[in-house]
């Protein structure tokens, strides 16, 4: 989810899949042009990614399919935190309960906060739509090949990305990678983590720089890490 807090107001709205990727992609607008995505207002403060995993396209859902959710504009201006989870393999019908879906709690943050139904994914496969969410592009990869390892992920190896607006911009980040080994892992090593869902390694200005890659937290196999991170402001982001 997306989430930002500044005093008492509070913003919140539920994503699935790549219903984040206006979110993200507000930030990464002056990479391309042709990309329209929500205004969002960041505040002094801090912004954590947070990537697991990455669900289907969305192509086959029309927004008139999609049920009515009874929820109201979020409140407040600034956000000092924004966090986006990305959740594997399910089409929003899966998820809300108002349309044959089976996730309550999921449907529930709709309800009380916001939805967002006219984003689309970038093409098939996992890395060309992370590399989508991180760049602003897939590069032409239509496949899911390792880091620096053929011409699209080569073009990616030394594109602008995320975190080089997110640092220039003078925001912090953070991205929690699901049973990873080690920050910047390159390698498929573990049951729960695949390279191709890990974006980071991708861009040669994060891969080889150790400050950046300290920032790429194996996360293990629960989300306990990232939520002692967000429990403490001094690890937050």
């Amino acid at each position: 989810m997306s989430k930002g807090e500044r005093g008492s107001a509070i913003a919140e709205s539920p994503v699935s899949t790549l219903l984040v990727l206006g979110l993200v992609l507000s930030v990464l607008a002056p990479l391309a042009g042709g990309v329209r995505s929500p205004q969002l207002s960041i505040g002094p403060g801090r912004l954590i990614v947070s990537a697991a995993g990455l669900a289907p396209p969305f192509g086959w859902v029309t927004p008139a399919s999609i049920p009515a959710i009874d929820s109201g504009p979020p409140t407040g201006q600034n956000f000092d935190y924004v966090v986006v989870i990305l959740l594997e393999n399910k089409g929003i019908c899966d998820i809300l309960t108002t349309c044959g879906g089976t996730a309550p709690y999921l449907t529930s943050l709709a309800n009380d906060s916001g939805l967002a139904t006219h984003y689309r994914d970038c093409t098939s496969y996992s890395l060309p739509n992370y590399l989508c969410l991180t760049a602003a592009s897939s590069f032409g990869c239509t496949a899911d090949p390792p880091p620096h390892s053929d011409a699209c992920t080569d073009a990616a190896w030394n594109a602008t990305n995320l975190v080089d607006r997110l640092e220039s911009a003078g925001l912090t980040w953070k991205a929690y990678q699901e049973d990873m080994p080690r920050n910047c892992d390159p390698d498929n090593d573990y049951p729960l983590y695949v390279v191709k869902h890990n974006p980071f390694v991708y861009y040669s200005d994060i891969a080889t720089n150790a400050t950046r890659c300290a920032r790429v937290i194996p996360s293990g196999a629960s989300n306990h890490v990232l939520m002692d991170d967000l429990n403490s402001t001094a690890t937050a982001s």
